[in-house]
């Protein structure tokens, strides 16, 4: 059986049609892509505390989420838990949309669990809650502050349906134990400056199609580092995955998305001559 709809329309004198907030938010996640709007005020970016503390700030900014619209008007601090005295954990930033219980976008804390090799704790995206992580902390064993070096940036940014597809999302990060592409859709590129650990290449974030294009660029401190990955990328083409680099060298991998096989496929790897 064949069903047509459209919307929206303010019907004729004194019989105006009704909307449900979820049928406005239907047809306005069709608009933008789920993350941070781009060069609005300051995109919600994660930052140290002044004084330093047990807390982050995140700036102002926009996001939009499964059609719901956020603003940040002024810097907002976010407390996090004490630091376990044993073992350090990974806590998110996330900008956080629930449409049962509250009826509302907010940033929150999702606290990790302490362990010798921390992870980041999972991202609830389900018919009631979405969450979309702005960044990651790590919060050290016993430590009383927070310090912009420990806060590794996950913003995605919105992309218009339909534009912007030849658009560039970029990350930038110092180093990371497990280093994680954000928004792998369209084109993603990231950037380790200095590597100073064994790195494990997490799973990109964001739900990539077909096609999809992912760079990752890699220097290391001076020490050469191991380098292993989550099981979504593989190599069954002629180049290979990196298992280390090369000291003061920047090496630069290039992957492709492939949705029959549910894999980031590397196409190209090369290294700084």
């Amino acid at each position: 059986m064949c069903a047509q709809f459209s919307r929206f329309f303010g019907g004729p004198v004194g019989d105006v049609p009704e909307y449900t907030q979820p049928q406005f938010a239907e047809v306005l996640e069709k608009i933008f892509s789920n993350g941070v709007f781009p060069d609005v005020d300051d995109e919600l970016a994660v930052s140290e505390n002044d004084p330093v503390s047990l807390s982050v700030v995140v700036a102002t900014g926009e996001g939009w989420i499964n059609g719901f619209w956020y603003q940040n008007t002024a810097a907002l601090t976010k407390s996090l838990g004490a630091a376990d005295p044993t073992n350090p954990r990974i806590d998110r930033i996330v900008l956080r949309l629930d449409t049962v219980t509250n009826f509302k976008i907010s940033i929150e804390v999702l606290a990790g669990t302490p362990g010798a090799v921390p992870v980041a704790p999972t991202l609830t995206q389900d018919a009631s809650t979405w969450e979309t992580s702005l960044a990651q902390v790590l919060v050290g064993t016993g430590v009383t502050s927070i310090a912009d070096a420990v806060i590794t940036d996950e913003r995605e940014f919105v992309v218009v349906h339909g534009l912007g597809e030849q658009s560039t999302i970029i990350t930038t990060i110092a180093s990371s134990a497990t280093p994680t592409p954000v928004r792998a859709s369209i084109k993603t590129l990231l950037e380790i400056t200095a590597l100073a650990a064994a790195a494990e290449f997490a799973a990109p974030t964001g739900t990539p199609i077909n096609g999809d294009q992912l760079f990752i660029s890699a220097t290391d401190d001076g020490t050469a580092r191991a380098l292993t990955y989550n099981a979504i990328y593989n190599d069954p083409y002629s180049a290979t995955l990196y298992a280390t680099t090369t000291i003061g060298k920047t090496l630069l991998m290039h992957f492709m998305y492939s949705s029959a096989r549910s894999k980031w496929e590397l196409l190209s790897a090369d290294e700084e001559a």
